[in-house]
């Protein structure tokens, strides 16, 4: 008797902890599952407000990331919307692709078989920029560095030859699988620096010392703080494929139904409910994170020390991808933008420092004008060339 009573006292144990951690999984889902499916502005920068600027601007930045799966007919209106812009916008402008330009593992060997698809990703990107008067620049995301696994450089040096074949040697950036910073003067106020943020986490080989004149993570933090310095009386704009603040999933938020329902993720049918094993993956990757999320050691370390970096610039902006949607997060007098819905799109939290988050394909537009500096983010509208503006807002007073 007192056998039974003391098993059905710990079974009611079991029960009650296994309850409890159900509630605290449907509490995080219900929490991640605060997304921005629609525009999210924490105080203002909606279209509706009141916002007009006073003349043509002087010069334009455009930034896009993760194009590399592009619709092949229709045409990927992402890339259309954009190449309207690109035309208005003229010589007196420059567009940064962030990363990522060919799903699933970059730019395959001439004898495999999907090689002919693998080029037709690419050659969609390269189509909007050849006869463009600015600057177009392609930078490598981990996808381009073979998703990383082995022969990843192989498959960079493939990419930028096929790139700069088509846009010559300042079409693809920084070169043979190298880290940068590589500096490019766009105008008399404007400096882009372009990094290679996948060759810090990549795990396999990759060009140290020997080939690169910034080979050491010590060596590329140290060349980033003195073009940084360089650089303080101009607008600086820092682009690189991982984001520094992001809401998105490689940020460790993710929405209610990826803790509720993990086998989603195998299959549209296996709707199952599993809300305590659920909630495993993404708390792992918010607390402890694969290679490729920020919470990993390795991303981490790169995060914190561009940040120490960065805040020594008074008019700074990183630009990345990675994360599949459009989010402007502004941290003291620096601004850190994602800009990885170029083909694709997924889930963004709502709040935190994120100014504006919108899930939705689209692309970042930087406008310099005489006295001030905009930030908008585009999205392809129907039977609308231009598309449709879903922020604005001031970044910098000249």
């Amino acid at each position: 008797m007192f056998s039974y009573a003391k098993n059905k006292n710990k079974a009611l144990g079991g029960l009650a902890v296994c309850s409890r951690l159900m509630i605290v999984a449907l509490i995080l889902g219900v929490i991640g599952g605060c997304g921005a499916s629609s525009p999210y502005y924490a105080n203002s920068g909606s279209p509706d407000d009141v916002f007009s600027t006073q003349a043509e601007p002087q010069f334009t930045m455009f930034f896009i990331g993760d194009t590399g799966s592009p619709a092949a007919y229709p045409p990927e209106p992402n890339l259309v919307t954009l190449q309207h812009h690109l035309d208005t916008a003229g010589e007196n402008s420059a567009v940064v692709f962030l990363g990522d330009n060919i799903y699933s593992y970059g730019l395959l060997p001439q004898n495999h078989p999907n090689r002919v698809e693998t080029e037709r990703r690419m050659d969609a990107q390269i189509k909007i920029v050849e006869d463009y008067p600015g600057q177009a620049i392609f930078i490598p995301g981990n996808h381009d560095w073979n998703d990383d696994r082995p022969k990843g450089l192989e498959a960079i040096k493939r990419q930028q030859k096929y790139i700069e074949n088509r846009l010559g040697d300042m079409g693809f950036m920084p070169d043979d699988g190298c880290p940068g910073p590589v500096e490019v003067r766009l105008d008399s106020v404007n400096t882009l620096l372009v990094l290679d943020t996948e060759w810090w986490l990549y795990p396999h080989e990759k060009p140290r010392l020997e080939q690169c004149a910034n080979g050491s993570k010590e060596q590329f933090v140290q060349a980033i703080d003195s073009l940084v310095q360089q650089n303080k009386d101009r607008n600086l704009f820092v682009a690189g494929h991982h984001p520094i603040y992001t809401n998105g999933k490689h940020g460790g938020y993710f929405p209610a139904t990826d803790h509720l329902f993990p086998l989603l993720d195998i299959s549209p049918l296996l709707y199952i409910p599993l809300p305590i094993y659920g909630s495993i993956n993404p708390l792992y990757r918010k607390y402890q994170g694969y290679l490729q999320d920020v919470a990993s050691g390795p991303y981490s370390k790169l995060r914190n020390e561009l940040i120490k970096t960065f805040k020594a610039h008074p008019r700074l902006v990183y630009a990345g991808g990675h994360d599949h949607s459009l989010q402007h997060h502004p941290i003291g007098k620096q601004h850190y933008i994602v800009s990885g819905a170029g083909t694709v799109e997924n889930y963004v939290r709502k709040g935190k420092s994120a100014a504006f988050a919108y899930s939705h394909k689209g692309f970042a537009r930087i406008d310099r004008y005489a006295n001030e500096v905009v930030l908008s983010f585009w999205i392809p509208q129907r039977n609308q060339k231009m598309g449709r503006m879903v922020y604005q807002t001031v970044l910098f007073k000249n």
